[in-house]
């Protein structure tokens, strides 16, 4: 297993700082396919609020994106 570098959402535009979600890519290397596990960010030592499981590996990304708002 290996994760990719994770992506912080906000819950919404006027979320307090840290409110949101942390999204991150996991690669389950022996099964050669992905999830993407979506947590809480405001309690990350709970369990991944969704886990989703794609029919495929996702590709490796060099580093996060930038997008505005």
């Amino acid at each position: 297993t290996a994760c990719g570098e994770p992506v912080f959402m906000p819950r919404s535009n006027s979320s307090a700082e840290g409110d949101g979600f942390v999204l991150s890519l996991v690669d389950r290397l022996d099964e050669n396919r992905s999830d993407l596990l979506i947590l809480d960010a405001m309690n990350m030592q709970g369990p991944a609020l969704a886990t989703i499981k794609l029919p495929f590996r996702a590709p490796k990304a060099f580093h996060g994106s930038w997008v505005s708002k």
